[in-house]
């Protein structure tokens, strides 16, 4: 029933409430509906104090649906609200910001992004990873590499993530200055 309502007539304070609702498919629908609306400020809210973390990952996918339009201001807004849960408690909702930020290559998040190369989650590690490949900035080239040494020096690295670091070394420096 709640799927089948129309999602346009709702108000966004009920969609806000939707974004924590126990069925992933009512929180995909009411972040998509908040996405189409453009309403960032009440999603970078969500993000930024919501209690549950599917409504915090719910939000940060919102504002990266809106952060791929435009640029300028309201650019600015989604990557800072969504920069801000790097540093979250919750170790998926730091994957899906590191994910968000790689997407809409933001390239102002490269140095918190960094840091989550060393997080003490593998998904984090390797999120991060990506999302600095995506974001191509050649700054973060050296955080990577100093990533895989470590990951090399402490035995066999894990696969996935000696993937991811390859991938985000290529993304910064490219193939050319690899060989």
């Amino acid at each position: 029933e709640l799927l089948a309502a129309d999602w346009t007539a709702r108000d966004a304070a009920d969609l806000v409430a939707l974004l924590a609702h126990p069925d992933r498919r009512v929180r995909c629908a009411a972040h998509g509906e908040l996405a189409r609306r453009g309403a960032a400020g009440a999603q970078a809210k969500v993000a930024a104090a919501a209690p549950e973390a599917l409504a915090r990952r719910h939000a940060a996918w919102g504002l990266e649906q809106i952060g791929r339009r435009p640029t300028g201001a309201v650019r600015t807004t989604v990557e800072q609200a969504i920069s801000r849960l790097l540093e979250d408690a919750a170790w998926e909702t730091r994957m899906v910001a590191c994910r968000c930020l790689g997407d809409l290559a933001a390239g102002a998040a490269v140095p918190a992004i960094t840091i989550l190369l060393d997080d003490p989650h593998p998904h984090v590690r390797v999120a991060a990873a990506l999302a600095l490949g995506r974001i191509g900035d050649h700054a973060a080239s050296a955080g990577i590499v100093a990533a895989l040494r470590r990951a090399t020096a402490a035995g066999a690295p894990d696969p996935h993530l000696r993937h991811a670091l390859v991938m985000g070394m290529l993304g910064t420096v490219g193939a050319d200055e690899i060989m």
